[in-house]
């Protein structure tokens, strides 16, 4: 058993790097990087993390840095995976890879997921959800670095649409992107009144097509999965599989969804 000054030794010797990364990825060929990339390093007792907005560093006290690096033991438990996959000719993929130094059991260790946007989300294990929920209060609060840490933990985070959605009810997206069933369709309305952006039905055509109405029924697109429009400029649609789509808020506007009757 070491004693309590190795012990303390050893915790401030360990070192965690986190680097999450998006590239635009081709069939065959390379990928193309996006911006919103993070790296963030805890070691000696602090984080640092660098941005495409800055660098950041802060103290932790002993409790927080040790419970992180529990936290970092167990998610390596989880092992590398991937997320999601489409008939698409391109799609972003997001890559989150951790990097762990632990000198009482030498060399790096490491794990990868790739989360393709194109997929479903909120299935990946709850003990990577658990570290990324525990170092999210360490984060700046500016846009990009939240718009990609977001992104990250909807992939990982179990959601549900709010009670009532199965019984018909209007009820908040929620955001980001959780996969929806469409069997039966779906209506979408941007924002409230007075700001309302306008409502929408998405309908299934066959399993492979969907079209987009406004409220008079008036076709604003249509298309295979492999191709999501935009709507307007105020939400667009993510390939999803087994009948169900991602919706992708691109304004502040909350978006609010329902299923429709099967007459509709």
């Amino acid at each position: 058993m070491l004693s309590p000054q190795l012990q303390a030794l050893f915790t401030h010797a360990n070192v965690v790097e986190l680097s999450i990364s998006t590239c635009y990825v081709p069939d065959g060929l390379p990928g193309m990087l996006k911006p919103g990339r993070i790296h963030l390093r805890l070691g000696n007792q602090r984080c640092s993390l660098l941005t495409e907005q800055g660098a950041h560093s802060l103290p932790l006290d002993l409790q927080t840095y040790t419970t992180l690096l529990d936290r970092v033991r167990v998610a390596m438990t989880a092992g590398s995976g991937q997320m999601g996959t489409d008939t698409a000719i391109g799609r972003d993929i997001t890559t989150v890879q951790l990097s762990w130094w632990n000198p009482e059991d030498p060399g790096v260790h490491q794990i990868r997921w790739d989360l393709n946007h194109y997929g479903d989300r909120g299935h990946g294990p709850v003990v990577i959800q658990d570290l990324l929920a525990a170092l999210e209060p360490l984060l700046p609060e500016d846009t990009a670095t939240g718009q990609t840490w977001r992104l990250v933990r909807a992939f990982f985070r179990v959601q549900e649409p709010a009670p009532g959605f199965d019984d018909g009810f209007p009820v908040a997206y929620p955001s980001p992107g959780v996969a929806i069933p469409i069997d039966h369709g779906l209506w979408v309305r941007v924002g409230q009144h007075p700001g309302t952006r306008g409502l929408y039905r998405i309908a299934c055509s066959g399993w492979h097509q969907m079209r987009i109405l406004d409220a008079h029924d008036t076709v604003l697109a249509s298309g295979y999965w492999y191709a999501p429009p935009e709507v307007e400029g105020a939400f667009a649609i993510r390939l999803a599989r087994d009948n169900a789509m991602i919706l992708e808020p691109l304004t502040g506007e909350t978006l609010y969804i329902q299923r429709p009757s099967r007459r509709s």
